[in-house]
């Protein structure tokens, strides 16, 4: 956290500093388990879909603990009004894309198994 601001809904640091400064041009992923320490530990949302709708309005492009989850909580955020339709659809558009990219990725990597760098089966 940066001024008690949790890295995860710091919009300034996410968009203004990492993305137009520095020019960061790839994904902006969370921790395990960050919308639940919003939620739980920090005490700054009441529930996850408030939770997700914060990461997400603050430049969060994939939010990896929620899992499964993910499309209840984001219609619940959308519906109740806490995200709005350009950040709705644009995550949607990358959190998909990224998913699609791991799992192919993690599924070419059966072709260099036995080189050393991944296990024969995963």
């Amino acid at each position: 956290a940066i001024d008690e601001v949790p890295m995860a809904i710091n919009r300034k640091m996410l968009v203004d500093v990492i993305r137009r400064e520095w020019n960061f041009q790839s994904v902006v992923v969370t921790d395990v388990a960050t919308a639940a320490n919003l939620v739980n530990e920090f005490k700054l949302c009441k529930d996850m879909p408030e939770a997700l709708a914060l990461q997400i309005s603050a430049g969060v492009d994939v939010c990896c603990e929620l899992g499964d989850q993910i499309p209840a909580y984001l219609r619940e955020a959308y519906d109740r009004g806490l995200l709005k339709e350009e950040d709705f659809f644009l995550f949607c558009k990358t959190h998909l894309f990224q998913s699609i990219d791991f799992k192919i990725s993690a599924w070419s990597v059966g072709s260099y198994a036995g080189n050393g760098l991944f296990p024969a089966r995963m």
